[in-house]
This record gives structure tokens, C-alpha cells and sequence, in this order.
């Protein structure tokens, strides 16, 4: 059973996947897809571009083209020349690094959020967009303003391809796309509102 979305004249089909509880996800992956984040990375560019900030900061690893898009669109045209990711391992070049422990819904168990010490030096005191594919119970984007405010670094905004459930319901996120939870059937749970400049094909 898939969910299909249109991005912006692009259509991908979602598969739907089961979650802890009964709750089905309509699964998004949009490493290699070159075509699809060069769309979103533009569109989330126009949302952010306004803004007072000095970096993009994503956790490793599915928001990471996303994340180095919006980030070379920003290099390009307003010279911002880097973005960060956590990683979700440690790593043999980090230098005295920073963790923190989060729970993510797509993965089911504590994970760590890693930062090296070069990384965390060029975000010290800076201001950043939390960046990611998707926004659902906020606990990567929680984990990162953690490790964030260990070094000084305050968050402009946090930006999302969906925001999923009842994360549409946030003011404090910028999102692009409204993906909703699914029941055992693949039956859409809504528990936000939708857009409705925006077209959502049907689920299949």
C-alpha cells in the first residue's frame, strides 16, 4: 500500500509502513533522488531565505540531502559556506566530542546525536535552521537544540519537508508538506490541517 504526494508537479509514492501501537507511516526517502530535493530544497529556500542565520544543522542521515542542498542554494546566493550534521555514530576524527540521547518514531530505540569539536566550534555562538526530512514527534530536532545549546547556538527555525500528524499543529515549525498517520487499514488519520493550495493525490 503506497501514499502518493505530489511535490510541486513531482510525484512520489510513499510506501506505508507499520510503527509501534497500531500506527502506520507513509515511509520517506528521498536520498538519490536528485530531482525531488533540488524542488524541495528550492521551495524551502524561498521560506527561509529572509532570515537572520548562520548555518543549516541536520542529524545524520536522511535529512542530509536536503540539508546540503538548501545549504548550497545559500552558498550560491548569499554566501553561507557551511552546514552541519550530526552524526548518529562516533566517529574516529572527532576531538573532544559533544552527544546527546534521542528517540526518533522511525527508529524505535535510543540513538546518539554526535557533534565534533571542529563542528561545534563553527556553530558556537551562531544562530541556525534545524533542518530534516521530517517532522513528527520532534525528538531529533529536541536532541539537537541540545547539543546546540551546549555550545552557545541559538535556533532561527526548525524546517521540514513533511510535518507529520499532529506536528502540523507546531507554529514554531516551517514545513512544506502535511503527511499524515495511518491506521491499521492505511486509512489516513488526520490530525491537522491541510493546505489546501497544495494537492494531495489519493492513497492506493
Amino acid at each position: 500500500m503506497r501514499y502518493t504526494v505530489d511535490f510541486y508537479g513531482i510525484k512520489r509514492a510513499l510506501p506505508i509502513c507499520p510503527i509501534d501501537g497500531g500506527v502506520q507511516i507513509a515511509a520517506f526517502n528521498m536520498l538519490g533522488d536528485n530531482e525531488l530535493v533540488k524542488v524541495l530544497a528550492e521551495e524551502a529556500y524561498k521560506k527561509i531565505a529572509a532570515l537572520d542565520f548562520d548555518a543549516i544543522v541536520t542529524a545524520e542521515c536522511k535529512g542530509i540531502a536536503f540539508a546540503q542542498e538548501v545549504s548550497r542554494l545559500l552558498y550560491e546566493r548569499k554566501n553561507q559556506r557551511f552546514f552541519v550534521a550530526a552524526r548518529k555514530s562516533f566517529k574516529l576524527y572527532m576531538n573532544e566530542p559533544l552527544s546527546v540521547t534521542v528517540r526518533s518514531i522511525t527508529t524505535g530505540g535510543e540513538q546518539t546525536l554526535w557533534l565534533s569539536k571542529d563542528e561545534a566550534d563553527k556553530l558556537r555562538g551562531g544562530k541556525v535552521i534545524i533542518a530534516d526530512d521530517v517532522i513528527s514527534t520532534g525528538g531529533t530536532a529536541d536532541a539537537l537544540r541540545t547539543l546546540l545549546g551546549e555550545v552557545g547556538a541559538g535556533v532561527a527555525a526548525e524546517l521540514c519537508v513533511f510535518a507529520e500528524g499532529a506536528a502540523v499543529k507546531r507554529k514554531d515549525i516551517i514545513y512544506l508538506k502535511y503527511l499524515p498517520l495511518f491506521d491499521r487499514d492505511g486509512t489516513a488519520v488526520e490530525q491537522g490541517r491541510q493546505d489546501n493550495s497544495e494537492k494531495f493525490a489519493n492513497r492506493r
